[in-house]
């Protein structure tokens, strides 16, 4: 359902330095744990993930690591759990090529995001409650993501929300500084969740072509303006 912002009189629903070209040259031939050891150089606090203050052990015995048996790491998790924020920078061009999954939440983590140096496998991708800057090319993710979640940082820039995946159903951008128009007609076909609240985006909205199977959206607390057409709106956001 939806509900109108008094503030904004529009709906409310509801339902790195190491990174440059030349260096990745050579991101093809360095092994696992060389990637993932650089992913973490700039961390302070590396014992949090190692469990090892004087050595860095195999990265597939790291807290938070998930890998197959062949040892190749799909599935990085460092949340809550670790029980101590990390409170530095990771360089995110040097995750490992087989990683499906990054969760990064609530570390302060520092640093920028280039999606186009992202493991070309990627699926799910939640960094929010950090500290990360810079602009955010969602034109540049994988083609496989299913789910982003970015919220909480410090991004800016402008959305491309006419480029994303295909495949992804889930975006979380809510508490940034990201700015400028938006178009939402052309969002992936099986989008479920949208969230953009808390920023600076502006403009008209318009909500006559919204992906069939959207269940929840939120634009509240932005800058838009204009009429807004409510008369085809997905038959999952009026329930």
């Amino acid at each position: 359902f939806f509900v109108f912002s008094q503030n904004l009189m529009i709906p409310w629903f509801w339902s790195a330095d190491t990174s440059s070209h030349l260096g990745r040259l050579d991101y093809a031939s360095l092994s696992q744990q060389t990637l993932m050891e650089m992913l973490i150089d700039k961390l302070p606090c590396k014992e949090i993930i190692c469990n090892d203050e004087n050595e860095m052990p195999d990265a597939t015995e790291w807290n938070g690591i998930f890998a197959k048996k062949n040892g190749e790491i799909t599935i990085i998790e460092w949340d809550v759990s670790l029980g101590t924020c990390l409170n530095g920078r990771v360089e995110f061009q040097w995750l490992p090529p087989h990683v499906d999954r990054v969760t990064m939440v609530d570390h302060g983590l520092e640093g920028t995001l280039d999606c186009s140096l992202l493991p070309r496998k990627l699926t799910r991708l939640e960094l929010s409650t950090n500290d990360l800057v810079g602009e955010v090319a969602l034109d540049a993710l994988p083609s496989t993501m299913i789910a982003v979640d970015l919220s909480q940082n410090q991004f800016h820039g402008s959305l491309d929300l006419e480029h994303l995946p295909d495949t992804l159903t889930t975006l979380v951008l809510f508490e940034n500084g990201f700015s400028g128009s938006i178009c939402l007609t052309r969002l992936p076909a099986g989008m479920i969740e949208l969230s953009l609240e808390e920023n600076s985006l502006n403009g008209s909205l318009d909500l006559t072509s919204l992906p069939p199977q959207l269940e929840f959206i939120d634009l509240n607390n932005n800058e838009f303006s204009g009429r807004v057409d409510l008369t085809a709106l997905p038959s999952c956001l009026m329930r």
